[in-house]
């Protein structure tokens, strides 16, 4: 059997279909922490069945649940899409695909919202979000879908950035240093969004993904644990003609960086305490700013640069609090 290894997200993958997530392939001698597989039966889409219900999210559509069964494997399901089973050890994930689902939509939960729900379990910092590698360190963007986190991450990459991932922000601390792990190196745009590639000076990789969204993959590799220096949450405007930053309190964004979950919908406690507890710390750690962002297209040359500019005035802030505390 042919199979395709990645590092993704600080997890060594294992999959039987390719990912197209960009990553390279992890060092030969490590072994795998999640191994995919498809099943080739479909299952019929269903609801929960009964059993330890850890999340559970419905929206008019689409929702999706994930039960626990007495043996300890679990059960993430999204409704007329797909079915993951995963061993106790989370080691072990069959994929099911359901019956009448959209073609290929199994491959884009399996490197997205299913590596997400891996994070959650395994007691990573999980946020909806997408980062980038400058000059400066790693600045983020986060917020709910439509926001224009990819295309924020587009543009700071346009001017000279390198993405470290894209739609799911996996953050670790070391020595109590906020880092961002790499992720997916393909930026996915809505429609319209996806002129931006032409303001590359190296044409990026292009294709369409299976839920009709345009990716791009810009050339030149981001590192792993960059330091995450800033986070943005964009708001786009069309009556806008510069770029508005208001920064946030620092009692403020623990609430703020809360409302950006990659999975909604948790009932399990011990995830819940975990995330309030890490998120506390990012807040702690981190500023974080809303962007009031001209929104186009046409796309501001002014917007790459005044987040940057932000960045370098929230650091002298910070070293000026230092030296008068």
């Amino acid at each position: 059997m042919v199979t395709f290894r990645y590092e993704l997200y600080g997890l060594v993958i294992d999959s039987d279909r390719p990912l197209y997530v960009g990553n390279i392939e992890p060092n030969a001698g490590r072994p795998a922490d999640v191994v995919i597989r498809h099943a080739p039966t479909e299952l019929a889409s269903r609801l929960p069945r009964g059993d330890e219900l850890l999340l559970h999210y419905r929206h008019p559509e689409f929702s999706y649940f994930c039960e626990r069964s007495e043996d300890g494997s679990f059960s993430l399901v999204f409704t007329d899409a797909c079915e993951f089973q995963i061993s106790a050890d989370l080691r072990q994930v069959t994929v099911h695909r359901h019956s009448g689902a959209l073609d290929g939509i199994e491959d884009v939960l399996a490197a997205g919202a299913q590596m997400a729900w891996q994070l959650y379990m395994r007691g990573s910092l999980v946020l909806h979000g997408s980062a980038v590698e400058t000059e400066r360190g790693a600045v983020a963007f986060i917020g709910n879908s439509g926001m224009g986190k990819s295309t924020m991450a587009t543009l700071m990459c346009a001017a000279g950035g390198k993405v470290i991932t894209d739609d799911l922000l996996r953050v670790d601390f070391i020595d109590d240093v906020p880092v961002v792990r790499l992720g997916s190196s393909e930026l996915r745009l809505r429609k319209g969004a996806d002129t931006l590639s032409e303001s590359f000076d190296s044409a990026p990789g292009r294709r369409s993904s299976a839920d009709h969204r345009q990716l791009l993959q810009p050339q030149g590799a981001a590192q792993d644990r960059v330091p995450l220096r800033a986070i943005f949450v964009p708001v786009p405007e069309r009556d806008e003609t510069r770029v508005r930053i208001d920064r946030i309190r620092a009692t403020d964004a623990i609430f703020a960086v809360m409302k950006f979950p990659r999975l909604l919908g948790w009932l399990d406690p011990s995830v819940r305490e975990r995330q309030f507890q890490l998120l506390s710390q990012l807040a702690r750690s981190v500023g974080l700013s809303i962007a009031y962002v001209p929104w186009g297209p046409p796309f501001s040359d002014e917007i790459p640069a005044a987040i940057l500019a932000e960045i370098g005035r929230a650091r002298e802030g910070r070293r000026l609090d230092l030296s008068l505390s």
